[in-house]
């Protein structure tokens, strides 16, 4: 529901209030309400009858509503009230209640689901699922890991991407997922894993069940005896693995220490490990860094490195039964950057920014989302929703059309935080200010 009113300007002048479909940078002129002086639209007395509705509809991306009053004069004095015992303003309108409905037709895609849980033969331990998952609407808001059909993980984008939604594609468009299955938390034998994803008008796809087996713990059993009794096979241990820290921060002297123990809490001294490791980041493939043993007290130390990514101990021994330590996060301060190429913009220009994310290691932000934000009225909205590359940088051109007067635009670069295989919160870069002239 809208009002608008316009006055009587002391000289000729362009009145406007009322609402506007408008773009992030350059409102148009008004569509709905005054265009003109002297003007009253809606009843201010009765704000929510029926008469002050107004209804429209956008075929394909609507680029923003704005509410506007504004006066342009060639004087001075034009924009002043030629009625003297006028006090009020000029220009005046007002939203008194709105709703905007998006129309998203279509539900997002599952691509094809990858990743060590359907490996041939059965798993152990810890596997991965993955899957690229998109949506061409809103964005993906959510998407879902469901074993034997019950909820097992949640994946959200976060940042702009919650609830209530202020921009029309508030969710990225494209977001490879990623989740890790601890299969020694499930009985041996057949189970399903199912991927759901929900785009951010609530519409959902489901994705076919993916058949996997658990391996019963302990080595496979042996070949049949032969004649004449045979020495009883000798029973591996069983051990577990904890670590002292689950997240480091990378360093020359920093170290990834624990402990292994049997069964009966005794050390298990001189134990045979692997170190396993795996960069931040989807789709991210296991590699054995190094093997070491543990100490008479069962206690290993291995150094943590230079470089962001994460490790788990294992148990390579033959004298005892598989083992994996909890994983352990090596993540130092992530930073985004956003910087403008140089060169002087006037309407008409197109403007390129480059952004990065730095500090995740090698490949670690590939595929990653990359939101660029702009002040449009007052406030950090999302303009562009861009995926990074293998350096984890970015690249967005937009070329500027509405600039009429000297303007300082301000933009900045948001990394979304969240999901199984990224430990980072929300990181924003500093602020990139771009003078544009007419």
């Amino acid at each position: 529901s809208l009002t608008a009113r316009t006055g009587e300007p002391l000289h000729p002048s362009a009145l406007e209030a009322g609402l506007v479909v408008a773009g992030p940078f350059a409102p148009p002129l008004i569509t709905q309400g005054c265009t003109v002086e002297d003007c009253t639209f809606g009843d201010e007395q009765d704000p929510l009858d029926p008469g002050d509705l107004l209804t429209s509809s956008t075929a394909g991306v609507l680029p923003g509503l704005a509410l506007l009053a504004r006066c342009e004069g060639s004087l001075p004095s034009a924009c002043k009230n030629g009625d003297p015992q006028d006090t009020g303003p000029l220009a005046l309108a007002r939203l008194w209640r709105s709703a905007v409905d998006l129309e998203d037709a279509a539900a997002p895609s599952l691509g094809p689901a990858t990743g060590s849980l359907l490996g041939a033969g059965g798993v152990t331990g810890r596997a991965s699922l993955a899957a690229d998952v998109a949506d061409a609407g809103g964005g993906v808001a959510e998407v879902r890991l469901l074993v034997d059909d019950a909820p097992a993980q949640t994946l959200r984008p976060g940042g702009p991407c919650a609830e209530p939604y202020d921009t029309a594609a508030p969710c990225p468009a494209a977001l490879p997922v990623r989740f890790e299955v601890d299969t020694a938390a499930l009985a041996p034998g057949p189970h399903t894993a199912r991927l759901v994803a929900r785009d951010a008008a609530g519409q959902e796809t489901t994705g076919p069940a993916v058949p996997f087996t658990v391996l019963a713990a302990g080595p496979p059993p042996g070949p049949p005896p032969g004649p004449g009794p045979a020495p009883a096979p000798a029973t591996p241990a069983s051990a577990t693995i904890t670590v002292d820290r689950r997240r480091l921060a990378p360093g020359a002297s920093a170290e990834v220490t624990g402990r292994v123990r049997r069964a009966d809490g005794t050390p298990a001294a001189d134990a045979v490990l692997e170190v396993v490791a795996r960069r931040f980041g989807e789709g991210a493939a296991e590699v054995i860094e190094r093997s070491a043993r543990t100490d008479a007290d069962g206690r290993f130390a291995v150094r943590a490195g230079l470089v962001a990514r994460r490790l788990v101990v294992r148990l390579a021994d033959p004298d005892y039964r598989p083992a994996t330590s909890p994983e352990v996060r090596i993540a130092g301060r992530l930073k985004v950057t956003l910087e403008r190429r140089k060169g002087k913009l006037r309407n008409g220009s197109q403007m390129t920014l480059d952004a990065r994310i730095a500090g995740a290691g090698p490949g670690a932000a590939t595929g990653r989302v990359i939101l660029v934000q702009a002040i449009v009225r007052g406030r950090w909205q999302t303009v562009e929703s861009l995926k990074a590359g293998p350096l984890g940088r970015a690249t967005w051109r937009y070329r500027f059309t509405g600039t009429t007067r000297p303007a300082v635009y301000r933009f900045r670069a948001v990394a979304p935080g969240g999901g199984e295989a990224w430990p980072w919160e929300t990181t924003t870069s500093a602020v990139e200010r771009v003078p544009v002239r007419p």
